[in-house]
């Protein structure tokens, strides 16, 4: 990831990484956070040296853990909204027998739920899957 963000803005620098922590993600968040902190920490690290601000250029340290809680509580969307964590009816149901979780983000996992129930797919469901588990 860092050499794709080094090359793509023309920074020849090398950084050290710290840290094993990483946001929980299907995708390199953590890695892209990192090279993104270090892209910065080497574009200001030229500037000093080019300003003439200190005799050497300065050494770049990123934390992975720090640059993981930074993305993770700042980056927000701008002119739309993040979708729900959870489907509508995603959720913990009490049956007969037991309990039983449905996780029905994925949209065939939501068709499979909904056909074993015999519910159509294109109605509002308030509590219709709760009783219709009940």
């Amino acid at each position: 990831m860092h050499e794709v963000i080094a090359n793509a803005l023309s920074l020849p620098c090398e950084y050290e990484v710290t840290g094993r922590d990483y946001l929980p993600s299907k995708f390199a968040v953590t890695d892209l956070a990192s090279a993104s902190i270090g892209a910065v920490g080497c574009a200001m690290a030229t500037l000093i040296t080019q300003l003439g601000l200190a005799a050497n250029t300065p050494s770049i340290c990123v934390d992975r853990r720090l640059a993981s809680l930074w993305f993770g509580f700042s980056i927000r969307p701008v002119g739309w909204e993040m979708p729900p964590i959870w489907d509508a009816i995603a959720g913990n149901y009490q049956c007969r027998d037991g309990w039983i979780r449905l996780h029905t983000n994925q949209p065939r996992h939501r068709d499979a739920a909904l056909s074993v129930l015999g519910v159509d797919g294109g109605q509002s469901f308030g509590c219709t899957g709760r009783s219709a588990l009940g």
